[in-house]
């Protein structure tokens, strides 16, 4: 039986046009392109914006994050209020008693393996995260829910923006 030439033309059409994309696609991926330079410049300017940024403080950064997080928890129905400074620390620490201040608290977390590890301005970034859940809540006029669903909450709530610290401030 004699073969379409119309057929192995058309074949040859579909092979060749694939053969075409897939060079398109190894080219396009693999060699440089105006892109690139784009980019070089654009890490510059970040590295540079980054370096012009003024220091952090992340112990200052958590004690406002503590703060904020007793302004808003003195309206929780559930907690004894007034919250004084130790109260709100055993919150935060798991029920432990030994840091009573916000000072002593924040230096514990801040060098605590988890916290060590990330650059000053990463850790800052976090706390400032936990310091915008806290006075968001304020603002919203949410703060009379639970204090054990708040601070529950805390963790899902910032869990983007501090995913983006370390990230872009990084270890």
């Amino acid at each position: 039986m004699k073969k379409n030439p119309f057929e192995t033309v058309k074949k040859s059409i579909q092979n060749f046009t694939s053969a075409l994309i897939f060079f398109y696609f190894i080219l396009n991926c693999n060699l440089p392109n105006e892109d690139d330079s784009f980019n070089r410049d654009n890490e510059k300017r970040v590295i540079l914006q980054y370096l012009l940024l003024p220091p952090t403080d992340p112990i200052r950064s958590c004690i406002d994050a503590l703060q904020a997080a007793q302004i808003c928890l003195n309206q929780a129905p559930d907690l004894p209020t007034p919250l004084s400074e130790a109260t709100i620390v055993s919150l935060f620490n798991g029920g432990d008693t030994s840091l009573e201040t916000y000072q002593s608290y924040c230096d514990s977390l801040i060098h605590s393996p988890t916290f060590v590890k990330y650059t000053s301005r990463a850790q800052a970034c976090v706390m400032d995260c936990n310091r915008s859940y806290w006075t968001n809540k304020n603002s919203a006029g949410t703060c009379g829910e639970d204090g054990g669903s708040q601070i529950m909450g805390l963790s899902t709530a910032t869990f983007g923006c501090t995913k983006t610290c370390t990230s872009v401030s990084g270890p």
